[in-house]
């Protein structure tokens, strides 16, 4: 069972996924920041931080920033 988790969790992120770009056209890593800077004080965090609380990579959180900030849905 214990060694199911892995999988099962990587199938569960991959559906959480694809229904969030479907019904929203939004990334996971996309809620996830927005979620993250919608519940920190002052609706701000550091990209060092956004990336700890949403396990991703500094790159990744840089690139996910920028689309987001393109579509006007947060400011640097």
């Amino acid at each position: 069972m214990v060694a199911a988790m892995p999988a099962a969790l990587t199938a569960i992120r991959r559906q959480v996924d694809a229904d969030l770009r479907r019904e929203h056209e939004m990334s996971h890593t996309e809620y996830l920041i927005l979620k993250q800077l919608s519940e920190a004080s002052g609706n701000r965090l550091g990209l060092t931080i956004l990336g700890e609380r949403c396990q991703q990579s500094a790159p990744t959180i840089s690139r996910t920033i920028r689309r987001l900030e393109a579509q006007g849905l947060v400011r640097r």
